[in-house]
Formats: C-alpha cells, sequence, structure tokens
C-alpha cells in the first residue's frame, strides 16, 4: 500500500466530502481513485497461514527452492510446491521490488510449475532500458512460502559456472550456500568424489554441529572421506549412514569454514 492509508477511507464509501488536507470537493470515489493491495503483496497474502480457507486443501510441506545453472547460459529452479513467481532487483532498487514474474495467474487456476528454466535475456527484457544492464539479483518464491536468493544472476548463468571435471564431464557451480559473517570464514567447493569415479560408493554424512552448523563430511567404503567445513561442535558429529560402514575414519583437524 506505500502511503496509500491516506486515501483509505474511500474503500468503504461511495462519496467523498469536501478534504480539508487537499481542498477539494470530494465526490464520487470511482475504482481507480481508492486504495490497493501491490501485486507482490497480494501472492505473498495467497500463501500466508492467516489468508487460508477451507477449500486452499493443505499446504505443501515442502517449501524448498532449489537453484543449479545448465547448458546453453540458462538456470534452471525447481520447487516441490511448485514456483510460484520471482522477484527481480538491480542496483539502487534496494528492498523495494519493482520488477517481477510470475508462474500461473497467481490464483490457482494456473498449473503449478516445479520446474522453470531462466534466462538472462528472459530477465533483462522485464526491465526499463535504462536497468538492462545493471547487475541482477533475483529472489524465488514457491508456492508453500520457501524462498532462495541469487545475488548476482549474470554470474551464475555465465561461464565462470561452468569446469571441467578430471575425469573430462562438465560441471556447473550452483548458487553460494549460506552468508556466513563469522571472524575466519572463507568459501569452499567440495566435487565429490563418487560424481567422478563412478565405482566410489558413499556409505555415510557426518554433521559437525554445535550453536551451529560447522561442517559435513562424506565417508566412502573405501576408507576415504570428504570434509566440506570443520571438524566442530560436538565431538564426534551425528552419523548418518547410506550403507555399511567405512573400515576407518579421519581425525586430522581442518580450519576452513562453509
Amino acid at each position: 500500500m506505500l502511503r496509500d492509508y491516506v486515501n483509505f477511507n474511500r474503500s468503504f464509501t461511495t462519496r467523498e466530502p469536501y478534504s480539508t488536507r487537499t481542498k477539494s470537493k470530494g465526490g464520487l470515489v470511482l475504482q481507480k481513485d481508492e486504495c490497493a493491495w501491490h501485486r507482490l503483496d497480494c501472492l505473498r497474502f495467497k500463501t500466508h497461514p492467516c489468508f487460508a480457507i477451507p477449500t486452499d486443501g493443505a499446504r505443501s510441506p515442502d517449501d524448498s527452492v532449489e537453484v543449479w545453472p545448465v547448458e546453453n547460459g540458462n538456470v534452471m529452479v525447481t520447487a516441490g510446491s511448485g514456483v510460484a513467481y520471482i522477484e527481480i532487483f538491480t542496483d539502487g532498487d534496494g528492498d523495494l521490488c519493482r520488477y517481477w514474474q510470475e508462474f500461473g495467474d497467481g490464483n490457482g487456476n494456473g498449473p503449478i510449475q516445479k520446474q522453470v528454466t531462466l534466462t538472462e535475456q528472459e530477465l533483462r527484457g522485464r526491465l526499463p532500458e535504462e536497468k538492462k544492464k545493471a547487475k541482477i539479483k533475483i529472489n524465488i518464491k514457491s508456492w508453500a512460502g520457501g524462498n532462495h536468493t541469487v545475488d548476482d544472476f549474470s554470474f551464475l548463468a555465465s561461464k565462470a559456472s561452468r569446469f571441467k571435471l578430471s575425469n573430462g564431464q562438465q560441471a556447473f557451480r550452483s548458487s553460494k550456500l549460506g552468508l556466513s559473517q563469522m571472524e575466519g570464514s572463507t568459501p569452499e567447493e567440495v566435487i565429490f568424489a563418487s560424481a567422478i569415479h563412478k565405482t566410489r560408493l558413499m556409505v555415510q554424512v557426518r554433521v559437525y554441529s554445535g550453536f551451529a552448523l560447522d561442517g559435513v563430511e562424506f565417508f566412502y567404503e573405501d576408507a576415504t572421506s570428504q570434509l566440506f567445513g570443520k571438524r566442530g561442535g560436538q565431538p564426534g558429529g551425528s552419523e548418518f549412514s547410506l550403507g555399511k560402514s567405512p573400515a576407518t575414519v579421519h581425525s586430522s583437524e581442518h580450519s576452513s569454514w562453509i
């Protein structure tokens, strides 16, 4: 609504009397002169529990949103409950979203799209001419209320997000996970050994945490492991077995952070 509250009375009356504030004589209230909610607010209300009605049915428990680059500079988005809309931000917009893209009609009548493909050209086509070369940040919303932010869409869709593995296959970097501001934090990337060597079987995942997530370690059946982060928090971490346990566990400490 922004500052529409000064006209809030028009939503409840058919005629408006003389206004001492604007010195206008008033008259018949037309729909275009009433205050109104922004379209993005309406879309948020649709997924908010306070606006639910009995005919809505059960809300999907899966609010996840996944984003990753694919071939030809495209970016793939998936959401278990369906992709609802995408907010597009450019430099200088702050927290106010001026440009967006909806999927379906927003009223439950359009088909739910659990997977969509985004291109930089399409997103920039929704911007005014003076903004078409600006840096793009997007926030993707699912119908279950989840969201995922990509701070630099151009980088994610560019060749910088691709690289070749040692076996010749092409890999793609996903969007950044987490935004730690803790002292000593460093960015880190892990490529699963089982993705390069198909004969290596991952058998266990160990999560190290205390007040926050410290690290995740992936164990293989040949007793090797890969550590993402560090072995902090509760000693020994929490184990999640995927198959038979590895023969041995490496205990060397690392100081890297997710």
